[in-house]
């Protein structure tokens, strides 16, 4: 499989999005993302390959709130490569239900996994192991009712901050502060590095609780408040 960027215009601003995979991103986010994380080019080349997709009418750009988005041909083809995706899943689910291998016995390890890959990126993931323990804080641990803490962690500028979180299973809402989580995972509705390393404290300690949490937040995740 060829993963190296397009260099045709249209199918290269396809690209992105599908590594993007969200309806809108702020102009500026979009700069940072392809310079810093995708190491695609310069910040000022980057801006002019940008500036070029808007001016061909590949993205569009709403000047009050500085948000991009796909063009609505380009939203098509990026909808349709998102359905096959759904379709090669169900094929592969429908195969393996009728392997005539014996059936792949899942315990809670394997189930919390599969659960956690769901609902936080690999390189997030990642981030979230190296955390050092004694840098998360649980204040109060109750499944049914609120989990609230605190996660060290240094900020944009290098400086040692403290973050709070706030998890409320019952009202299935959670909370949190630090910058990734704000400018980014609490759109997708996804896990920053802090909030992965509470749920894999919290697995350690309260595996079935946890479990079931994770569960939830992951199979009814359009119900839960990201805030």
């Amino acid at each position: 499989m060829n993963f190296s960027v397009p260099a045709e215009k249209r199918q290269r601003i396809l690209y992105f999005w599908k590594i993007i995979d969200r309806p809108s991103i702020n102009i500026d986010e979009l700069y940072n993302f392809l310079t810093f994380e995708l190491f695609l080019a310069p910040l000022q080349e980057v801006k002019k390959i940008i500036g070029e997709a808007l001016d061909l009418k590949f993205l569009i750009e709403d000047s009050k709130s500085e948000e991009v988005s796909l063009s609505q041909s380009l939203k098509v083809e990026f909808e349709n490569w998102q359905n096959k995706g759904e379709e090669k899943i169900k094929k592969i689910d429908n195969i393996l239900s009728k392997s005539w291998r014996s059936p792949i016995k899942i315990d809670k390890k394997m189930k919390f996994e599969i659960m956690e890959d769901d609902i936080i990126d690999p390189s997030t993931k990642k981030k979230a192991s190296i955390i050092r323990s004694k840098a998360l804080t649980i204040e109060n641990l109750d499944f049914s009712g609120e989990i609230r803490g605190k996660i060290e962690d240094k900020d944009e500028n290098g400086k040692l901050t403290s973050y709070d979180f706030v998890i409320t299973p019952k009202d299935r809402k959670i909370t949190h502060n630090c910058p990734e989580y704000n400018k980014l995972r609490k759109l997708q509705k996804k896990l920053c590095p802090h909030l992965g390393r509470v749920f894999i404290k919290l697995n350690i300690s309260n595996q079935d609780a946890t479990l079931k949490l994770l569960e939830d937040l992951v199979e009814k995740r359009e119900k839960w408040v990201f805030s």
